[in-house]
């Protein structure tokens, strides 16, 4: 890959702000108004709105594209990689079923791969090249 100049990083942490505020937004609407107004109220992170791992791998992408990191395609094939794993319907064995693929999960990874892939000039992938809708859990 060649050298990514200073638009396509900017572009990426745009990207990456727009997730991470739409995240909190969404967040944010499922609180009741009642909660909102009490003495208890925190106003949510992003570890609230997509859990612990979600918000770490956003924090080490983010950080990467901040400074500049070359290596780009490395993203690409780890969240390429990370969205064909939580998309997979897969046997259960606790539940003795076929369980679907983890949404939330796969749609984020598909997001991030898809804002690295466009750094450095790779095609777009869909959520439904990666999710399994089936299953019967």
């Amino acid at each position: 890959m060649g050298i990514i100049d200073d638009k396509k990083y900017q572009d990426a942490l745009n990207e990456l702000d727009k997730f991470k505020e739409n995240a909190i937004k969404e967040e944010l609407s499922r609180y009741t108004e009642e909660y909102k107004k009490s003495e208890w109220f925190r106003q949510p992170v992003l570890k609230d709105a997509v859990g612990e791992k979600l918000a770490d791998e956003y924090a080490h992408f983010y950080c990467a594209v901040q400074g500049r990191y070359s290596d780009i395609k490395h993203f690409v094939e780890l969240f390429d990689m990370k969205a064909a794993v939580f998309g997979k319907s897969i046997y259960d064995e606790d539940l003795g079923c076929v369980r679907t693929g983890y949404k939330l999960e796969t749609s984020v990874y598909v997001r991030f791969r898809n804002i690295a892939a466009e750094m450095i000039g790779l095609e777009q992938k869909s959520f439904d090249e990666y999710y399994e809708g089936t299953g019967v859990c």
